[in-house]
């Protein structure tokens, strides 16, 4: 994005807690691209995993805010904006983020908390032109609403060599209703009928609640194989990602895939929110037979599908960068900083 304007600031980031997710790879992508322009940037949690209610959090916030000093507060996701906002800051903007797949002020509490930290919020950023059309329903014109795609990691390695066949298919995600994981699962057991020598991996933090909730396997063919910190390495050993959600604003797990080189699979109403060129192959949201036959269509035609997806890493770098998404932070950023006239 051609004039942005070169920032010389310091910005914290706030999050929810230490976990992987869309919003999580964001942050440390945003925090990676303004670190190689010099920028001074933070990322800080409202529940870093110690005990303690709800003032300590605020509290342990109040004191991150002034040990660090910074001139604007970037707040990611609906509680950390929340959190951000009821320091009542006057002099530090803050920019509110929404991530969220589904309306959060659809939720009475944070409808009403909404209404009354407006005043406390320098502007509002969305991953989705939908969510913002929803933001504006909600609360109209009063504050800056931009929609900014979520940006990918430059750092990404990519794809130069695929395997013959498909052997390995995977999903780098946590495991939660809005993820599908019963329908993974589901789909999975279908296409190993047919195909039994293909393993499944799912990367991603669960507990032992979601281990009974979903009864998740973690032995070969189909592993729960918890967090990972090497996606990219992961994703350089996925010859497929298959995506059963059907619900995303902007989903950076299939954007990364993508960046890499891997084949996707993904439900149709996820693949409305990307490119057009991105998904290999989709299905009926909710459907495990349709999935398995998604699968089977990238199998049965992996030589091209492997060699559009190299091809359209390259675009997907290009139109999807963390750069490109920063320098749009940036725009933002220095919208909320320019004296008032």
């Amino acid at each position: 994005m051609e004039g942005s304007p070169r920032l010389s600031i310091r910005i914290l980031q706030v999050l929810l807690s230490p976990r992987i997710g869309g919003a999580e790879s964001l942050v440390a992508a945003l925090q990676d691209a303004w670190e190689d322009e010099g920028i001074v940037a933070k990322t800080v949690y409202v529940d870093p995993g110690r005990a303690g209610g709800r003032f300590r959090r605020w509290s342990e916030l109040r004191k991150e805010i002034r040990f660090f000093g910074p001139e604007v507060i970037v707040a990611h996701s609906a509680i950390p904006g929340v959190y951000a906002r009821s320091q009542f800051l006057r002099s530090i903007p803050v920019i509110s983020v929404i991530h969220s797949a589904q309306d959060d002020h659809k939720a009475l509490k944070l409808l009403i908390a909404e209404k009354i930290l407006r005043r406390w919020t320098a502007a509002v950023v969305t991953v989705s032109a939908g969510q913002a059309a929803d933001y504006r329903r909600h609360f109209s014109d009063r504050v800056p609403v931009s929609v900014i795609p979520n940006g990918i990691s430059d750092k990404l390695p990519l794809k130069e060599f695929h395997a013959s066949r498909v052997r390995r298919i995977s999903e780098i995600a946590r495991v939660t209703d809005q993820k599908e994981p019963r329908l993974w699962i589901s789909a999975a057991e279908e296409f190993l009928k047919i195909h039994g020598d293909v393993e499944f991996d799912w990367w991603g933090p669960f507990d032992e609640d979601a281990r009974r909730k979903y009864h998740l396997p973690t032995l070969s063919p189909i592993s729960f194989r918890g967090p990972t910190t090497v996606a990219g390495q992961v994703l350089l050993e996925t010859d497929i990602y298959f995506h059963t959600s059907t619900r995303e604003a902007h989903s950076i797990g299939l954007l990364e895939a993508a960046a890499v080189g891997v084949p996707i699979v993904c439900s149709k109403s996820v693949a409305l929110t990307l490119p057009d060129h991105l998904p290999a192959a989709v299905f009926d949201d909710g459907d495990p037979l349709a999935a398995a036959a998604a699968l089977e269509i990238v199998v049965s035609s992996f030589t091209d599908c492997v060699a559009r997806a190299y091809a359209n890493a390259t675009q997907v770098r290009a139109v999807s960068g963390i750069v490109q998404c920063r320098q749009a932070y940036d725009d933002v950023i220095a919208s909320v900083l320019r004296p008032k006239e």
